[in-house]
């Protein structure tokens, strides 16, 4: 069994959905005062923009209503962990497209702040995959059931996985989120 964070590609696999986190953009207020703060998404081509490397040259689809509006954004370096990604926001360094709970300490402390709020950039979805082809073993679906009693647990807003700096995993803790 893995676990797979963000979409899917279409395969024989089995997957599972665990949970999903909303994604949001964010920014240091002194970035937002040198550039200026994004009033629409069309704003978000002319910003330093630090999202997934997946995201790098492609675009990003946000949703208001029955608004939609995709716009097409260039990462300013390709930064691979979202640790990362979150530090550069936090340096003033331009705006992280990154999940609710992943940055939700440097919202509270204030070192970010959300912009386009009233915009939603989708979510991030958590899945287990199985192997192709053969029906779980007991134990990965024991360990799937696991993991979802602990994500249950969590909430909503804060879903921290382990700290920045550090690749551990601490399930039952209310400050873990994942990695995008």
């Amino acid at each position: 069994m893995a676990l797979r964070f963000g979409a899917l590609e279409d395969s024989s696999a089995v997957a599972r959905k665990m949970r999903s986190w909303p994604r949001i953009a964010a920014a240091s207020p002194g970035y937002l005062a040198k550039a200026g703060v994004p009033q629409n998404p069309a704003d978000l081509a002319s910003c330093q923009v630090f999202a997934s490397p997946a995201n790098n040259g492609a675009g990003l689809t946000l949703r208001k209503g029955s608004q939609v509006a995709s716009v097409k954004v260039d990462c300013r370096a390709n930064v691979s962990t979202n640790e990362g990604r979150i530090a550069a926001a936090v340096a003033g360094m331009g705006i992280v497209i990154s999940t609710s709970g992943s940055c939700a300490q440097e919202i509270a402390d204030g070192v970010l702040v959300r912009v386009l709020e009233e915009w939603d950039l989708g979510q991030v979805d958590l899945h287990a995959v199985y192997a192709v082809g053969r029906q779980a073993k007991p134990a990965a679906r024991a360990f799937t059931e696991f993991l979802l009693a602990e994500l249950a647990r969590l909430p909503r807003h804060q879903p921290r996985l382990g700290k920045a700096g550090s690749s551990a995993v601490a399930f039952g803790n209310p400050g873990s989120a994942p990695p995008d």
